[in-house]
């Protein structure tokens, strides 16, 4: 017996030994290291229907308020599936694996009242309606209201349907928030197509050649301008901002945030566009948020975009783009056009077209009575050759408008007519000012020259 009882201590000794001789292995600055799990991916699902409290969500009528708790679960909410009001510009249908999708549009009170960014304004009309249905099934529309990151009920757009869309349905978004536009299939108890709308506070960014933030411009020149005044007024104090530039010209990257990210000095990515996250941010005294950005001669001509995050709400609340004249000095002068066939400009007759960067234009075809119908756009001081292309940009950074371009001698033209070109909206349907016209230099892939102006009604 005690031959047993030494045997069975000697045992219990060399597993210690072993299990400390294992734990001892393990370095106190090395972790072990979990797991590593991809992001999660929404898949659509015939999933049986969903049964809370006994009872099953099927059809309900028009206007009803149905609790989340009784809809199968929403996809996560991902850039893919999300509307921002750049991406409607010409309309946009998010699709899902199945076919169905969301046709989503909105009335031009969104564009007129500020939508910008990531986010379109409180009182916004989304015009939107199911497309794209497959047979056999029972649908319902249904739209959800997340405030403040809480939503408990969808409320259902009209009554139950079948086939493969649905009817058009006008929501107004009357409260900041997220809403959520989705149709539900009641026969297999699942969402089949969902997409998520921003509404929130849109704010214009200005920006001024004086600190004083007196006068408001946007075309600075790089070999003589030192430095950009970017204000935004009306804006959270308690919250935290950072604002980027990133040249969209040609591969668009960034070159300013303000503040700028920790340690110092921050050294900008080639190629890429601003890491807004990078930045700890500013919050803004007396809600008027104002940065400096420091120009000089090593900024190329074209197009730069503002932009401004707001780092405690997670969303871009304003942008404005603004021109660069570069190191060469070459300028694009543009002047008023009235060529088109609705010009009636006063006075009379019409006087030799000047150097202007402001235009009234009112919005043809169909009208009678405008002050110009374009402008023209002309440079000298270019290489001669016939591989050149202007590009016309409206405030939100969309080509609108492209020419070829040719330089006879070192001198070129070309002549933008505003009723014909069929992207372009009408005077205050903007939240920014600034259009662009460039000179494009596609042989040594440059931009030669860049003019911001205005257009108003």
């Amino acid at each position: 017996m005690r031959n047993a009882r030494i045997a069975w201590l000697s045992t219990i000794v060399a597993f210690c030994a072993v299990a400390a001789s294992a734990f001892a292995q393990v370095k106190p600055d090395q972790p072990v290291r979990l797991p590593v799990h991809g992001p999660r991916v929404s898949v659509p699902t015939m999933a049986p229907p969903l049964v809370v409290g006994g009872s099953t969500v099927h059809g309900v009528s028009a206007g009803a308020t149905v609790p989340l708790s009784r809809l199968a679960a929403l996809p996560l909410q991902t850039k893919l599936n999300t509307v921002t009001p750049k991406s409607l510009k010409n309309h946009i249908r998010p699709m899902s694996a199945s076919g169905a999708t969301i046709d989503i549009n909105t009335n031009t009170n969104c564009a007129g009242t500020g939508s910008l960014g990531d986010q379109f304004n409180v009182g916004c009309t989304i015009t939107w309606r199911a497309t794209g249905l497959i047979g056999g099934h029972t649908w319902q529309d249904y739209f959800i209201l997340t405030s403040n990151g809480n939503h408990t009920a969808a409320t259902a757009q009209g009554g139950t349907y079948g086939g493969a869309a649905g009817g058009v349905h006008n929501t107004t978004m009357t409260v900041a928030g997220t809403y959520v536009f989705g149709v539900y299939d009641t026969t297999a108890g699942q969402w089949v197509a969902v997409v998520y709308v921003n509404a929130g506070q849109v704010s214009a960014v200005r920006v001024y050649q004086d600190p004083f933030h007196t006068q408001e411009t946007y075309q600075f020149d790089a070999g003589t301008s030192s430095s950009a005044y970017i204000y935004l007024p009306n804006v959270s104090q308690s919250d935290y901002y950072v604002v980027g530039v990133e040249q969209t010209s040609i591969a668009p990257n960034c070159v300013f945030l303000g503040p700028a990210p920790l340690p110092s000095p921050y050294s900008y990515p080639a190629n890429k566009l601003c890491d807004l996250t990078a930045s700890g941010g500013i919050q803004a005294p007396g809600g008027n948020l104002a940065v400096t950005w420091p120009l000089g001669p090593s900024l190329t001509a074209g197009i730069y975009s503002v932009v401004v995050w707001d780092i405690t709400s997670g969303t871009l609340i304003g942008q404005v783009q603004v021109s660069i004249t570069g190191a060469s000095g070459l300028v694009v002068i543009t002047k008023p056009d009235a060529s088109g066939g609705n010009a009636n400009p006063s006075p009379r007759p019409i006087p030799v077209a000047t150097q202007s960067t402001i235009f009234a234009w009112d919005s043809g075809p169909g009208l009678t009575d405008e002050s110009v119908t374009g402008f023209n756009a002309s440079i000298q001081g270019a290489t001669n050759g016939a591989n050149y292309r202007w590009t016309l940009s409206d405030p939100q950074g969309q080509v609108i408008s492209t020419a070829p371009g040719t330089i006879a001698g070192n001198a070129g033209n070309q002549t933008f007519t505003f009723d014909t070109i069929a992207n372009m909206l009408s005077p205050g349907q903007y939240p920014a000012q600034a259009f662009t016209v460039q000179l494009y230099d596609t042989t040594h892939n440059t931009v030669i020259a860049s003019q911001g102006f205005k257009v108003l009604g």
